[in-house]
């Protein structure tokens, strides 16, 4: 006899109580790092769980504004996606994506998104990568002197260094790129007051948001909120977010964590190719995103078109077959307009639903972690 599923939805304080099952699906998850999640990121989750506590399965959707050419949706990462040892192969896992899949349809999502810790897990369900990230390497010299940056020097407790104040030295690798570049390398950790840290957020979020725009067509809008809580993450990750300023103005933006000796290079922003020339870019990029089309009718008026174009798709999708049917595109430089046919037609394209998120999801900037 087969089980019947009861899963039940987690708002707000709610979400806190699966801190037990995170712990024990994702052990190699630091404490300090969950201790950030929990206290900055978990209660603006929806979670969907199966069982009591500690959950036999759950999942989050995680939101973020995300700007899609010149329109701005909230839209779910999905993260934790996790199933007790003793519960595997029981179908939880598709129980809980096809309810998050029925909510988000619900919601007019275009599509979600995640990064897999195994793509062969979520290619069943038809996600598909959308955006590799760029790579760097960073020597050990200037690792040490990054860190020496924000005070590592001092030799001060991982708490005390939280809370200390900026030791104003500069080792000497930063500083002769300081005079060779005519830019100031600041630590927004360390670097900062309350106040200028108040402030320097703002600048960060509109220099992003225009170095995005400038880019990329689909990216995460950046926020004041979104830097802070970054710097958290990060800082869980024995990390920091680094700024090249000149004249007061920021010229370049660069994330990093580091577990032990592994340095993680998470994000780098440049106003001009080579400003962190400190930084070796390698040639390969490595897949990260994966992304599923959510609300086929909803992801097609989206799509741009320099020129005015009709195209008629039939498409197929097993797991949200309200997705099915035959569509006709009506694109334009401004978004396209969209009808789903009553009548069967012959279409020019048949797609099935999880080979359309590369061919709609182009020109992505989606680099989120958590």
């Amino acid at each position: 006899m087969n089980e019947v599923l009861e899963i039940t939805t987690l708002t707000g304080k709610e979400c806190l109580t699966t801190r037990s099952l995170w712990e024990q699906v994702f052990c190699e998850d630091s404490k300090k790092f969950l201790d950030y999640y929990y206290t900055w990121k978990a209660e603006d989750n929806i979670g969907y769980v199966i069982g009591k506590e500690p959950y036999k399965a759950m999942m989050f959707r995680t939101p973020y504004e995300i700007q899609i050419g010149d329109r701005k949706r909230s839209l779910s990462y999905l993260v934790a996606v996790a199933t007790g040892k003793e519960f595997r192969h029981k179908g939880y896992m598709t129980a809980l994506l096809q309810k998050a899949f029925a909510c988000m349809y619900r919601e007019k999502n275009p599509f979600t998104y995640l990064m897999p810790a195994d793509p062969a897990i979520y290619q069943p369900f038809d996600f598909s990568f959308i955006y590799e990230r760029q790579l760097w390497t960073l020597d050990r010299e200037w690792i040490e002197a990054l860190e020496d940056l924000w005070g590592k020097e001092n030799g001060a407790a991982e708490e005390e260094l939280q809370a200390a104040e900026y030791t104003g030295s500069c080792p000497e690798l930063v500083r002769q790129w300081e005079e060779k570049t005519g830019y100031c390398l600041r630590s927004l950790r360390q670097g900062y007051g309350e106040e200028e840290k108040s402030e320097i957020v703002k600048k960060m979020a509109d220099f992003a948001n225009g170095w995005l725009a400038e880019k990329y067509e689909i990216y995460a809008v950046r926020s004041e909120e979104y830097y802070l809580r970054q710097l958290q993450e990060l800082i869980s990750q024995n990390g920091d977010i680094f700024i090249a300023e000149k004249n007061g103005e920021i010229q370049g933006i660069l994330l990093y964590g580091r577990e032990e000796e592994d340095l993680n290079l998470q994000e780098v922003m440049e106003n001009r190719e080579g400003l962190f020339s400190f930084l070796e870019t390698q040639k390969e990029k490595e897949p990260v995103i994966m992304a599923r089309i959510i609300h086929l009718e909803e992801m097609l008026k989206l799509v741009r078109s320099r020129e005015r174009k009709t195209l008629l798709l039939e498409v197929e999708d097993p797991l949200l077959p309200q997705n099915d049917g035959i569509y006709r595109v009506e694109m334009t430089p401004e978004g396209s307009t969209v009808t789903k046919l009553k009548e069967y037609r012959e279409a020019e394209k048949f797609y099935h639903i999880g080979d359309l998120a590369p061919q709609l999801l182009k020109n992505v900037f989606l680099n989120e972690i958590v």
